[in-house]
Order: structure tokens, then C-alpha cells, then sequence
């Protein structure tokens, strides 16, 4: 099945729009993995990416959100 070989990647600055996001598509995918080393300027500018590495309080605000509110079959990952 397509479904155990899918991680959806999204960047993101807000914890509780990436929950929503995510939320969307968590029975879909394998996982979901947030995207910390984009340095592209659209991302770096709006907090995501590798701006995330420079904000460790918001990039385990992320992460700890996501977890809580995601289902156990869910893998979390980042990059």
C-alpha cells in the first residue's frame, strides 16, 4: 500500500496551523516530517526552515504539539 511509503513534508512556523495540517492528511501518510533546513528566503523570512534552527523554543513547540495531537501510528520527523 502507497500510504506506508508517504511522509508528507511541510514547513511551518505555528504550531497550531501546522496541527491543522497535518491533522488533514495524518491517516493518509506514513508520517510527517518538518522541514528545518530550507534556507530559501520565502521560507527563512516567514520563520521556516532553517530559521527554525536559530528559534529552538518554537521548533519544540512544533514538535511537541504535533505529537501530542497526532495519532500513535504516526511517525514525526524533522529535517
Amino acid at each position: 500500500e502507497e500510504r506506508k511509503k508517504v511522509f508528507f513534508q511541510m514547513g511551518t512556523s505555528n504550531a497550531a496551523l501546522a496541527t491543522q495540517a497535518a491533522s488533514l492528511v495524518a491517516r493518509d501518510v506514513r508520517g510527517i516530517d518538518i522541514n528545518m533546513g530550507c534556507p530559501k528566503s520565502f521560507s527563512v523570512k516567514g520563520g521556516m526552515g532553517a530559521a527554525l534552527l536559530s528559534t529552538p523554543e518554537i521548533a519544540s513547540d512544533i514538535l511537541k504539539t504535533l505529537r501530542r495531537n497526532l495519532p500513535e501510528s504516526c511517525a514525526l520527523t524533522c529535517k
